[in-house]
């Protein structure tokens, strides 16, 4: 399997960290033993690319061909004018996916036509480019709806992505996002999350928030592995420490105070839970940023332990060791 690293397990640190950009952070994915990298291509600051000039993405390009890195591109949304600057980014630095997502638009089944309609029209654009769209379960859709926009628009050219905890937002459980989607998913989003409750979550209501991964409630492992019995060889590990979103409705229909849904005991302090990193930057920046890199680094040596317990094969053997020498 191929297991690569997500950009926005550094969010913070692209955000706050003095020198932190996309060549610290492939100087970190190598160290680590991941095969790849999937990288947030957001216009107009392309961040997470640390920019998008012609030089920059050539010498980019450049290292990543050195590392022999797999690498995947996020856009969001399904608006064609976004496609079609990143289908050229994706071009250029050798992509082999666009993840992207559906926006709010009206009620689920009208976010779902225009998806369709928008999708539609960027096929040609896939096809041409050769690299698929992989749509992710983020935020928007359960995996039944998920499923019923793939089916709808029913082409090689836009399969899937699946997020261990995204569906989570929705009172979905991750099983339930997994099983409707299966057929269609290329790769997935690693990750672990808890939800918590009000008032100790600073919300007025339920609350989804990322954690160290093997320290959550999502069944990490398990999850992994029928994604391997299904024929999935990409991974894609996202420490999402300091996401921390409301529960956007319950629509699917897991049963609160059972499974992942049972609440995290209270008191939510750091270093466990971020609760409000913008609070936290204002105030201690540094900190922040060097509690991501640790959960980072915590949670790729759970995932050592747990792939080499299984006996799963890897594209790299993962060293939390010397990623840790990068990232001192």
């Amino acid at each position: 399997m191929h297991l690569m690293l997500h950009s926005y397990s550094f969010k913070l640190n692209y955000l706050y960290a003095e020198r932190f950009d996309v060549f610290r952070l492939i100087d970190i994915a190598a160290a680590a033993g991941f095969s790849g990298l999937a990288l947030s291509a957001y216009a107009p600051l392309y961040r997470e690319l640390s920019g998008a000039s012609p030089a920059h993405l050539s010498r980019l390009r450049d290292r990543f061909e050195r590392e022999g890195f797999v690498i995947d591109l996020d856009n969001a949304g399904t608006e064609f004018d976004t496609f079609e600057r990143v289908f050229e980014l994706a071009g250029t630095l050798g992509a082999r996916h666009v993840r992207t997502f559906t926006r709010p638009h009206g009620g689920t089944g009208e976010r779902i036509d225009k998806a369709a309609r928008d999708l539609d029209r960027l096929v040609p654009l896939a096809e041409r480019a050769g690299i698929p769209i992989v749509l992710e379960n983020h935020e928007d859709l359960t995996g039944l709806e998920l499923a019923h926009l793939l089916r709808r628009v029913n082409t090689p050219w836009v399969q899937a992505v699946y997020d261990f905890g995204n569906s989570m937002v929705l009172q979905e459980d991750p099983w339930d996002a997994l099983e409707p989607i299966l057929p269609w998913v290329r790769t997935c989003h690693l990750k672990d999350h808890v939800v918590l409750e009000p008032p100790h979550n600073g919300k007025h209501g339920p609350s989804v928030i990322g954690v160290e991964i093997g320290t959550g409630a999502v069944p990490v492992m398990e999850l992994l592995a029928r994604l391997l019995d299904a024929g999935v060889d990409s991974a894609c590990f996202q420490s999402v420490w300091g996401y921390h979103p409301a529960l956007a409705d319950r629509r699917g229909g897991a049963a609160w105070g059972q499974g992942v849904f049972a609440p995290a005991a209270p008191p939510y302090r750091l270093p466990r839970y971020c609760l409000d990193s913008k609070a936290l930057a204002a105030t201690d920046a540094p900190l922040l940023c060097g509690l991501e890199a640790e959960v980072f680094l915590n949670g790729l040596a759970w995932l050592k332990a747990r792939t080499d317990a299984a006996g799963i094969r890897l594209g790299r053997p993962l060293d939390p060791d010397a990623a840790r020498r990068v990232l001192r």
